[in-house]
């Protein structure tokens, strides 16, 4: 409008000088085509501009597509390694590994009293026995065998582990529902022993394996809380994360 307002004027004083070279109609019409192509100059101008943006934008788009792109395939590939590791842990179960280890350390639930020598021989002894049959993987003799311990010593000082036991040998055979009552027993009886965390885990293990997520979430963020920075706190959250995307 600015433009028009100074351009009107002089136009109207060039028409004026070549009054002789035209009526006024011709004159207005010559104006007319002047205003014209000012205006499609504009509009030119605009549109080219407008291309310039659209190009710009379109080149960003791309690159927003591209990385989403990889952040995809990036996601893709943890949740892979996640689903491996989580079940690798999940068949680790009873190994001939994890059976030696145990055999060798002392496994004695800290804090419980210490009986007479001859009494913790005789339970030792019994567990130790009890403990081999396990070792040879023959899980019903095992389960039988230790729950005999459990009624002889209900609060010696390997009834938690012999409680763990039976756990890991029902899961062993898919016992999941008997899993659970063992390792919720350890818990619930044995509140300061060391393998409180992996029978939490492992019952967030049954639970999931029962399809039963719900449960299996809530214990698993429970041991995510009372037993931070351990192995079993990661393992618990690999399996969160993938509870959480159950389709991935």
């Amino acid at each position: 409008m600015s433009k028009l307002r100074y351009l009107l004027p002089a136009l109207l004083a060039f028409g004026t000088t070549q009054g002789a070279e035209g009526s006024l109609e011709q004159r207005v019409q010559r104006l007319e085509r002047i205003l014209a192509s000012q205006s499609l100059l504009e509009m030119l101008t605009r549109l080219d501009q407008q291309q310039r943006e659209l190009a710009t934008l379109r080149g960003t788009l791309e690159e927003v597509r591209h990385q989403i792109g990889n952040l995809k395939e990036h996601q893709r590939t943890l949740y892979l390694d996640t689903d491996r590791r989580l079940v690798r842990l999940e068949r680790e179960g009873i190994t001939p590994e994890r059976l030696e280890a145990d055999a060798e350390s002392d496994v004695a639930e800290p804090g419980r009293p210490t009986p007479d020598s001859g009494e913790l021989i005789a339970e030792r002894e019994m567990y130790q026995n009890t403990f081999d049959i396990l070792r040879e993987l023959r899980y019903e003799p095992a389960i039988a065998a230790f729950e005999a311990f459990l009624q002889q010593y209900p609060d010696g000082r390997y009834a938690h582990v012999a409680r763990y036991w039976i756990g890991e040998a029902n899961y062993a055979r898919g016992e999941y529902n008997r899993a659970i009552g063992a390792y919720r027993a350890l818990v619930d009886k044995h509140p300061d022993s060391p393998k409180v965390a992996e029978a939490l885990l492992k019952i967030g293990y049954s639970y999931h394996k029962l399809e039963q997520n719900g449960k299996s979430r809530s214990i698993l963020e429970k041991l995510t809380k009372t037993h931070p920075d351990t192995t079993e706190a990661r393992q618990a959250e690999a399996l969160l994360e993938r509870l959480e995307k159950p389709n991935a």
